[in-house]
């Protein structure tokens, strides 16, 4: 017997135009389909998925299925959030037991901010170093003309 298999694809941001979705979509949800069997329905193949969330246009509180609110609550919340939601599922309040385990400590999350700061600064500091090549070249270049006649 086959097992489910669902993949799912969280956008973390709202690409919806670009994906050709309606204004109020977050999610796609589609099955495999045989395509070369007959068209009564028994070209379904359930038993692959794949599911796409774009986080920034999901709205909690219009979502009615409690699991999937509370999976897509973690989802976009989970990072921030310093204690479990009451009344999650057993195996979401697993999940966040799991995010808080592998959390970086303070020290080391700052060390990685001030990095990426450095790092986003890193194309200003290239930009700058080559410009003064090229002004140390261009004086160069005119020395040697003027040197040579």
């Amino acid at each position: 017997m086959l097992k489910n298999v669902a993949s799912v694809i969280l956008i973390s941001h709202d690409l919806t135009k670009s994906l050709g979705w309606d204004e109020h979509e977050y999610k796609r949800h589609y099955q495999m389909t045989n395509q070369l069997a007959d068209r009564d329905g028994t070209n379904k193949w359930p038993y692959l998925q794949l599911i796409l969330y774009c986080l920034p246009k999901v709205d909690l509180g219009k979502i009615s299925d409690p699991k999937e609110r509370a999976w897509l609550e973690f989802f976009k919340n989970a990072d921030t959030l310093d204690s479990v939601p009451p009344g999650s599922p057993e195996e979401i309040v697993m999940a966040y037991e799991r995010v808080r385990r592998n959390r970086v400590p303070p020290s080391v999350a700052q060390d990685m901010l001030r990095e990426d700061g450095l790092l986003r600064n890193m194309a200003g500091v290239l930009e700058e170093e080559r410009w003064k090549g090229e002004q140390q070249g261009l004086q160069q270049g005119l020395q040697q003309g003027l040197q040579q006649g």
